[in-house]
């Protein structure tokens, strides 16, 4: 079976963190783009306005959308799930021109977890990004995946705090309800300060 670029930036990321910045592929969204922490200056496109671009594109709901910033052009990362429940689309969407691209992903079984995953969801990429940005104040969001933690489906939602570190914040899909994580070692944004969310 092929793995999808989800579940590869994921590993990605955690592998990444603390080893310098790693270099993004010119590849299709099925390869591990560099992970979060390779941030070096905030972006026009913020995490609001790509997901809006990602769902009208793709027309439907957003599972996942990751900022990847290592070289010139940044790049959030995003999953769609269609409004027909059978189409799962991975997109990119330049962070500085708003312009996307993407293709439909064929993995049944991303498809099937996407679904079950959204099914839970009652407060959407929005309502996460939300409730993270008032549970961090002057955080700049750079990251929500849907994911499951302990039979929970939560936002598992990756911000930069006003002292430039990284912080993860988990929202329950359903209550929107708030955990915000120990800080993060590493720090984000060298010489620059946080942008808006």
């Amino acid at each position: 079976m092929r793995p999808t670029w989800v579940l590869l930036v994921l590993i990605t990321a955690v592998t990444a963190c603390g080893n310098g910045p790693a270099t993004p592929s010119p590849s299709p969204p099925d390869t591990p783009a560099p992970a979060p922490s390779a941030l070096t200056t905030p972006v026009p496109v913020t995490f609001a306005e790509a997901a809006g671009i990602a769902e009208r594109a793709a027309q439907g709901r957003l599972t996942d959308l990751q900022l990847y910033a290592a070289q010139p052009p940044a790049v959030w990362l995003a999953q769609v799930l269609g409004r027909d429940g059978r189409t799962l689309t991975g997109l990119r969407v330049n962070a500085v021109t708003g312009a996307v691209s993407g293709e439909q992903m064929e993995d049944p079984e991303e498809l099937t977890t996407a679904t079950r995953r959204l099914a839970a969801d009652r407060i959407g990429a929005m309502g996460a990004w939300k409730a993270a940005s008032g549970a961090v104040p002057g955080a700049w969001i750079t990251a929500a995946v849907l994911e499951e933690t302990g039979g929970v489906v939560v936002w598992e939602v990756e911000a930069i705090d006003s002292t430039r570190k990284v912080r993860k914040i988990l929202v329950n899909a359903a209550t929107g309800a708030t955990i915000v994580l120990a800080r993060d070692a590493r720090p984000a944004l060298p010489g620059g300060s946080p942008a808006r969310p």
